[in-house]
């Protein structure tokens, strides 16, 4: 795993049937549908995006105002998906990870791997408990996240 790279990056859900982890490449009958955000901070519902910078942070940015950031540099996002009405929690959870959780507990890990950044499913871990539950949500709720 390698450093996360700066640059801004939008994230965009995946319809598909594939197994979590195989690139959306793979698949040409699908199109990436955005993830419209608004948080509970600011104004208006925006396709958010993540803009990264060296190191373990995040700036959540508006789409159509790529200076003013949701958030600053985030600890914490709270905000839902005006799509389908969830709630997430956007965070960093180390120098190459950043968490969406949910509001039911589940989460979302951001990682790089030198093409894209993926949002894997799985399922915090509760004190000793491995991650045996990590493919637990089907692929039609993977989400990957492109470079801008």
């Amino acid at each position: 795993m390698s450093i996360i790279r700066s640059g801004t990056y939008t994230i965009t859900t995946f319809q598909s049937n594939m197994p979590v982890g195989r690139s959306p490449r793979e698949d040409t009958s699908t199109r990436p549908k955005p993830i419209i955000f608004s948080p509970d901070v600011g104004s208006s519902p925006t396709v958010f995006r993540i803009v990264v910078e060296d190191g373990p942070f995040a700036r959540i940015m508006a789409r159509n105002d790529p200076t003013a950031a949701i958030g600053g540099f985030v600890c914490a996002v709270p905000g839902r998906d005006q799509n389908t009405g969830e709630r997430w929690i956007i965070r960093p959870a180390g120098p190459e990870v950043f968490m969406i959780t949910r509001q039911d507990g589940t989460a979302w890990a951001l990682d790089w791997d030198s093409k894209q950044i993926m949002l894997a499913p799985m399922i915090l871990a509760k004190d000793n408990e491995d991650e045996a539950s990590a493919n637990a949500f089907p692929a039609s709720q993977a989400f990957f996240i492109r470079r801008v």
